[in-house]
């Protein structure tokens, strides 16, 4: 059994990271069952766990153990009784909440960027600040307050008119931004952001954990141009002030195929992306990525962890769209299998001011071979997805070599695993094209069963489809 390390004690910290150390994932769905089977397989890990995991992860040979990961002191605790030496934070509102803020105050590592930071993808407004100030291309916007909303008329007006794009501006589980095609639309949303206030369930649920008990501020809403083109994803690791900017990807966001249906959180995703050649993504570099991160220098808010870019792309035009604070999802379940060299030490790196050294340690390099991931959802998902169906035929893949299954809404009963949220699992596969790599998703896919499993077959086919 590992030491459980005191409340002052520190754990050596190395600069370059030689000497295995262990490692916490802390969060419960696909994109933390793939960043940790990276992570566990680094000749760095001694040991991994996923705090809290989920029962699919346990089935795959995951160590996982239970925690409340709302409270923070509970974290804490939990990562020294297992002698834990540096957590990595999936979910973006642990990341909202102030939970590497608290660990760090309780003298533990972890990868992540702090609460001031985070407020990059937790406030759509701040993001905007944040790109007004630092000259970076995004869609023309206003910013509203309650007592703004009889003026959204003249607002969208000012915009170009219907459609238009509106955002509440904290975080909510990804239903916060909508598209509204005319003034009836509109107005059910500013009343379901500023009169029946039914995302602010979040925004309290981002603090429960910290110990910042400041009240919840008033509810603000963007409301935006809507832009045309192709949408892409780009991840880069930083200190605040270097980049490694990893292969991007892109994820289909509609249910179903074709891209109809509504917005989801993501129903499968692929890398690279051929339609984004080396000079463009050099140019979203040097124009989305280094000035935003002066910019939060300025702020007193430095960025450090995984920063990740959704922009849309038209001809040699871009626009950044959102920025978020952490791994995406799907999108690392597409972007890590291409990986091959060691995650760990950049990570780690990062967290602990060393990330020049350990990144030129530990260069990244990249399979040629292309990964397409496919969500497979519950009936009914993303408004009311249907739980508790048994889930047939993933052993055998787990078993086999060839494409992953990273597990997100399962639990386990009666020897099996059955369904406990709308996207269920995903599979991913590496191909020497975008066509074989999904010929073998699809393939796997086809092998597992649940009752109303749904699933698109068209993830990087066609590109009016992304």
């Amino acid at each position: 059994m590992p030491r459980e390390l005191k409340k002052t004690e520190r754990p050596e910290r190395q600069e370059l990271l030689t000497k295995p150390i262990r490692v916490a994932v802390l969060g419960s769905g696909a994109r933390e069952h793939a960043l940790a089977a990276k992570l566990v397989a680094s000749p760095c890990c001694r040991e991994l766990v996923v705090l809290p995991g989920n029962e699919g992860m346990a089935r795959a040979g995951l160590k996982t153990a239970p925690v409340d990961l709302k409270d923070h002191a509970a974290v804490a605790a939990k990562l020294r009784e297992l002698d834990i030496e540096f957590a990595v934070i999936g979910p973006d509102d642990l990341l909202a909440a102030g939970l590497v803020d608290d660990l760090e105050a309780e003298g533990l590592l972890a990868f992540g960027p702090k609460r001031a930071a985070a407020r990059i993808e937790s406030s759509k407004a701040f993001a905007k600040e944040m790109m007004e100030a630092a000259g970076i291309p995004t869609a023309r916007h206003v910013v509203l307050k309650a007592d703004d909303a009889p003026k959204l008329e003249q607002v969208v007006e000012s915009l170009g008119g219907y459609p238009i794009v509106m955002k509440y501006d904290g975080l909510a589980l990804g239903k916060g931004v909508r598209i509204c095609v005319d003034a009836r639309e509109g107005a059910e949303f500013v009343k379901e952001v500023f009169e029946d206030k039914i995302f602010e369930r979040v925004g309290r649920s981002e603090a429960s954990g910290s110990k910042d008990t400041k009240k919840t501020p008033p509810p603000l809403m963007v409301v935006e141009q809507l832009l045309s083109g192709h949408e892409v994803s780009v991840f880069a690791l930083t200190d605040g002030k270097r980049l490694a900017v990893l292969e991007p990807s892109c994820d289909h966001k509609r249910l179903g195929e074709g891209n109809v249906g509504p917005n989801t959180g993501g129903m499968g995703a692929y890398s690279p992306v051929p339609w984004l050649g080396a000079e463009q993504l050099a140019e979203i570099v040097e124009k989305v990525f280094a000035p935003l991160l002066t910019a939060m220098r300025e702020a007193k808010s430095s960025f450090k962890g995984l920063l990740y870019a959704g922009l849309m792309v038209r001809g040699r035009d871009f626009w950044v769209l959102e920025y978020n604070a952490r791994f995406g999802d799907p999108e690392t379940q597409a972007i890590l299998p291409r990986l091959e060299s060691d995650l760990l030490p950049l990570l780690y790196g990062i967290a602990n001011g060393c990330f020049e050294r350990n990144l030129d340690a530990n260069p990244m390099r990249w399979s040629s071979n292309a990964c397409v991931n496919v969500v497979a959802a519950s009936r009914g998902y993303p408004e009311a997805p249907e739980t508790g169906m048994k889930i047939e035929g993933v052993d055998d893949l787990l078993l086999a070599k060839g494409p992953r299954v990273y597990f997100a809404g399962v639990k386990a009963r009666e020897g099996g695993l059955v369904t406990s949220g709308g996207r269920v699992l995903g599979v991913s596969a590496l191909g020497e094209s975008l066509d074989a790599a999904r010929s073998d998703a699809m393939a796997a896919l086809e092998k597992i069963r649940f009752e109303g499993m749904k699933f698109r077959r068209d993830v990087g086919s066609v590109r009016a489809n992304y």
